[in-house]
């Protein structure tokens, strides 16, 4: 069941639904971004009915809990959208005088940023850790709108680790970069709707070459998540008109802290090796540079 699907069922269902029950339905049709980025409670207090009135509605449409209604959609929510140009028109046609479309914007960023404490467990940063630590090498892939998100990932993580490498296809093909890709090896995927059909095939090649993947994505069933090991769900809806990346970069931080963390005193060493380097080379600006 996609959310257009949920949304067709819901209106099927509503005649037969209690009245709370109903209530609940009504809410999460007219507020579908509120839906996608909060948590139960906080839906059923939004919508004015409690907790185990949402389930039941969950339930009636085949779900077996709240969180699997919800992901579908964190996946589909996409689609009740226009294009970029449509949103902006919309975000335009706020005319906000006043602070809420600021306040709008840091709601959702801090309600990204809660579901990551809720549901990324140190756990799994610790042992994604150890799998990049104890790689071969380390492929870094992102295009499109990830492309920047790969670029800063790879330029820290290779501050630490030499034997990073960033997929770019710049000068080449990426059948190219990834032609030795083998099972000691691990990619890093970064991908949200509308995916990328390159970083699509990188993930997919690493899964058949028994490489580690390692997915930073917005849904548990995107296309990347399908083909990696360890999975980081990012939610990235806001009223922008583009996507938010405010958790993208939190768990790109929260990966390279845990690598530091875990390193031992060889990575200590290859950090202060590239800015011994770089004093060398006189790469930095200071005062005195200026005359």
């Amino acid at each position: 069941m996609d959310i257009r699907e949920i949304i067709a069922e819901l209106g099927r269902l509503r005649a037969g639904m209690s009245p709370q029950v109903r209530k609940a339905a009504e809410f999460v049709l007219r507020n579908p971004a509120l839906t996608a980025m909060h948590s139960m409670r906080r839906v059923a207090e939004e919508a004015g009915v409690t907790p185990p009135t949402m389930l039941r509605m969950v339930k009636l449409l085949g779900f077996d809990g709240y969180e699997a209604f919800r992901d579908v959609y964190r996946q589909g929510y996409h689609l009740l959208m226009s294009d970029f140009g449509g949103r902006a028109r919309k975000l335009q046609m706020r005319r906000d005088q006043d602070m809420s479309l600021w306040s709008d914007l840091i709601e959702a960023n801090n309600a990204h940023l809660q579901l990551l404490i809720d549901r990324v467990r140190p756990e799994d940063l610790h042992s994604a850790a150890a799998r990049l630590l104890s790689s071969r090498r380390v492929f870094v892939v992102g295009m499109l709108s990830s492309f920047s998100f790969a670029t800063y990932f790879h330029y820290v993580g290779r501050l630490a680790l030499p034997n990073w490498h960033l997929l770019s296809a710049s000068g080449s093909t990426l059948a190219d970069e990834v032609a030795t890709l083998g099972p000691r090896d691990t990619v890093i995927a970064i991908g949200f709707s509308p995916y990328a059909l390159g970083t699509v095939q990188v993930a997919g090649l690493a899964r058949e070459r028994k490489a580690a993947v390692i997915a930073i994505t917005d849904s548990a069933s995107s296309p990347l998540a399908k083909s990696a090991g360890h999975v980081f769900v990012a939610p990235n809806d806001s009223p922008q008109f583009f996507g938010s990346f405010v958790a993208t970069i939190a768990l790109i931080e929260g990966l390279l802290a845990y690598i530091v963390n875990q390193g031992g005193e060889e990575l200590v060493k290859n950090i202060a090796a590239i800015e011994g380097t770089r004093e060398i080379f006189d790469e930095y600006w200071s005062a005195d540079k200026i005359s």
